[in-house]
């Protein structure tokens, strides 16, 4: 293993490392045996801290790191935001425009990446879905890694029809894996199967 920052180890299956420095950097690994060898090179993109916003009142130009730039859609800098451990920060606004499918369910937003979508205040910063219950809901939120933090998720239905817990449950919010919700006001959602508010 050659780490790019003058680290290296030898003779580990799996290694850790600790870079003191944000960067690019190219890490190699190089495998033989008595009659060749290889190796392989992938870029290690080290951050210090990565935040993109979303603001009704935004430019929606990408990708979206202030608030004049701003996303206007939630979807939309989550997808941008492309590091691990990054953050998504939500101005006040009540957001219902656009869904993402996932598992057959239409969602405003699907957090499925390790990143924290963090609102402003959680009482004004709103994601809010669309009923009634049947083909056209629109469910408030996936969360299946990640976490969502610091909003309300209200006004969200899901299908009549379809998987009882991926597309039938879960008004507001179907939470699973290592996906969390934090610090969110949840209410006025509906589910015909369960969990009209939260479904883990």
């Amino acid at each position: 293993w050659q780490f790019g920052d003058g680290g290296a180890a030898t003779g580990l299956c799996i290694v850790t490392h600790a870079y003191a420095a944000a960067g690019v950097y190219p890490l190699v690994l190089q495998a033989w045996n008595a009659d060749t060898s290889v190796a392989v090179t992938a870029d290690i993109h080290v951050v210090s801290g990565y935040t993109n916003y979303v603001s009704l009142d935004g430019s929606h130009t990408p990708p979206f790191e202030s608030w004049v730039t701003a996303a206007t859609n939630i979807q939309t800098a989550i997808d941008a935001n492309p590091f691990a451990g990054g953050v998504t920060l939500v101005a006040a606004g009540t957001y219902s425009e656009g869904s993402t499918a996932w598992y057959g369910a239409s969602n405003r937003i699907v957090l499925n990446k390790p990143i924290t979508v963090a609102g402003t205040n959680a009482l004004w910063t709103v994601i809010q879905g669309q009923g009634p219950v049947g083909p056209g809901a629109v469910r408030c939120a996936y969360v299946g890694r990640g976490c969502l933090s610091g909003v309300t998720l209200s006004g969200g239905f899901v299908r009549n029809t379809g998987d009882a817990y991926l597309e039938r449950s879960g008004g507001g919010a179907l939470c699973e894996g290592s996906g969390v919700i934090s610090v969110c006001l949840i209410g006025g959602n509906v589910a015909g199967e369960s969990g009209g508010g939260v479904q883990l």
